[in-house]
């Protein structure tokens, strides 16, 4: 049997305070996670390749997004024995089963990967436990012309000192 290549990012639904998360493998009950899930398949059907979901623990099955919910867009690429995949979406949606993006904080993020060549599919994959990503914001350009005042200051008030001395 044949069986597609996938990945799925897991993020959890709320922001927890301190170092309480989800489990890493689909959440719980109390602490659901929202999964972006590519499938290599739909890919080379030309379908949507990416699909939404969430879970409360790896007992229950996953739930699929409504597809009006359904905000990751993506692509996957197959190159030199590889999959390349981007998956994006807006940092906030409507959806109160979406993860809520903010800049500036650690979010946790756990990875599971399916190789359908070697017969991963459903729960047999490989995993990740948490990683954290953070979204930076972009640095204001009154920083980098701050720099340059305050440089610009030293070195002359360097050389005022220096000509000062040699008096």
């Amino acid at each position: 049997e044949t069986f597609r290549d996938s990945v799925a990012l897991q993020f959890p639904v709320k922001s927890q305070e301190g170092t309480k998360k989800p489990h890493f493998f689909r959440g719980d009950s109390g602490n659901p996670v929202n999964l972006w899930i590519w499938k290599a398949d739909m890919e080379e059907d030309g379908k949507p390749s990416i699909e939404e979901a969430n879970a409360g623990g790896f007992s229950q099955p996953l739930k699929v997004q409504s597809p009006e919910n359904q905000a990751v867009k993506g692509k996957g690429i197959w190159k030199d024995g590889v999959w390349r995949v981007v998956m994006k979406r807006p940092l906030k949606t409507e959806d109160k089963n979406d993860i809520q993006f903010e800049k500036g904080r650690f979010i946790p993020m756990a990875l599971n990967v399916w190789d359908g060549s070697n017969g991963e599919h459903n729960l047999l994959m490989s995993l990740s436990t948490w990683n954290y990503v953070i979204l930076e914001s972009a640095t204001p350009a009154k920083v980098y012309l701050y720099t340059f005042f305050g440089v610009a200051a030293a070195i002359i008030g360097e050389m005022w000192l220096l000509r000062r001395n040699k008096r």
